[in-house]
This record gives C-alpha cells, structure tokens and sequence, in this order.
C-alpha cells in the first residue's frame, strides 16, 4: 500500500473529513524526524513506575516517539496528548509516551472503561471517537465520570493496520476543538509512528500489513 492510499483509506474508514495532502506532509515531517531527529532525553522523562519491563529495554524506540510527538506538539500544542499501546495480554492500555497535563498511564480495558474513559472505547472498536464537547457526552450518556470534565474536547484515535488490527491509541484533550491542520497533523503522526508501535505491540491477530 503506498503511502497515499495509506493515508486515503486512514481518512475514509474513520470518517475524517481532512485535507489528505496535510496529512501526508505530517507524514514525512514525523518520518524525518523518527528516522533523523537526535537529542538526548534522560530515561528518567519517558520511564513511569508502570512502564512495562519489556518497554524499558526498548528506550531508544521510546525516545524516537517522544521526540515526533513533540515535533507535532510544538506547533499543535494541546492540554494533553498521550499515545497508548494496547497490549491484551494484560487487556489494557498502556502510556508509550505523553505531554502537557498529566493523563492516566495504565487504563483496563473492559464493559466498563469503554464508558469511562475514549481511549478504551477506541481500541475496542478501531474507530476514531471525537467528542468535541465533553460536556454534552456526559449529559447524554455517551460519556461517564467526572474525571472527564478536565477537558472541553477530546479525540482518541485508533493507532491501526490496514487490516484494522489495532496497535495503540493516540488521545487528545483540549480547551476547544482542534482546528482541521492541527488534527491532520496529528493523523500524519499516528501514521508515521504505526511501525514503531505495531514493534512494541504486536498483536495475536497480525496479517502481514503492508504498510510503507
């Protein structure tokens, strides 16, 4: 699949009205910086108690994802952005890397956590969900607990194959809704990181994507 039709089918199946061509310069942006960016971050930034033993041994990798994300925070900057990792064999999501205000770091994945918190809702389906008002979910029920009101909007989108597999989780939460270049932005991120994160989390049910 080129990286073209990456993006495309990204775009389409989760319903993202964006200007592709933003998105695939986000894209390349986030694929230099991966593959050229160098600084050093002390362990002691992207470690967290909970941070799992076999994610401590790939820091390098940890270091790479911190550093694209803060390429896209830099110009995008939000209340929160957090990528998860999905990892079943412990059925939770797990924080790869994260910046702005403190989120949770390890977030079940069960019947009740999909109501609690958009993160876990998206991993279990594979689709994008955006609440562009937090408030008005809670009233109507799409959303539970009050932990939720520390953000006017969020957006949690699926980190995923072209088969729909899904590998993690990218989670926004801002004062207001994102303006369209900013979310495409964030897109080109998820796309460029899904590599890296489908190598920290493999899933049980891969089927060779082919992603470029």
């Amino acid at each position: 699949m080129t990286q073209q039709s990456q993006i495309q089918d990204y775009l389409q199946t989760q319903a993202l009205k964006l200007n592709a061509d933003d998105v695939a310069i986000a894209f390349a942006a986030t694929q230099a910086v991966l593959q050229h960016a160098q600084a050093h971050i002390d362990d002691a930034i992207i470690a967290y108690p909970t941070l799992p033993e076999t994610w401590r041994t790939q820091m390098i990798l940890l270091k790479r994802l911190f550093m694209a994300m803060d390429s896209v925070y830099s110009r995008h900057a939000v209340q929160t952005v957090a990528a998860y990792g999905w990892l079943p064999e412990t059925a939770q999501l797990q924080r790869l890397v994260q910046m702005g205000a403190p989120i949770e770091d390890t977030l079940p994945l069960n019947a009740h956590t999909v109501w609690q918190h958009l993160p876990c809702r998206t991993a279990q389906s594979g689709w994008a969900n955006v609440a562009d008002n937090v408030v008005n979910w809670l009233d109507l029920g799409e959303l539970q607990g009050e932990h939720n009101r520390r953000a006017h909007t969020q957006i949690s989108l699926p980190i995923c194959g072209e088969n729909g597999t899904v590998y993690g989780v990218l989670h926004l939460e801002h004062s207001a809704m994102l303006p369209e270049n900013a979310l495409a932005d964030w897109v080109g991120f998820i796309l460029a990181i899904l590599p890296i994160v489908r190598e920290l989390c493999p899933q049980n049910q891969d089927n060779n994507d082919d992603e470029n």
